[in-house]
């Protein structure tokens, strides 16, 4: 079995439409980058798992950049 490293990101908004709105510019990019996260939303709470698989599933900050692209 192979460990796979990932970047996680959990984020708490006060609405759910906040949420809601921060997701749809985290996919646009993620379309843009063509590097989609693994994304689970619960009402006012958003996670976003990172994996770069190029790098042999290894997730670094600085290769994949995504801390850097996205504000709340």
């Amino acid at each position: 079995m192979q460990r796979e490293e990932a970047i996680m990101f959990r984020l708490k908004f006060k609405k759910y439409l906040d949420a809601v709105e921060f997701l749809r510019r985290v996919a646009e990019a993620a379309e843009r980058l063509n590097h989609h996260p693994d994304v689970e939303l619960r009402y006012v709470n958003l996670a976003l798992r990172l994996t770069t698989h190029d790098a042999g599933t290894r997730s670094r900050r600085r290769t994949c950049g995504w801390p850097r692209r996205y504000k709340k």
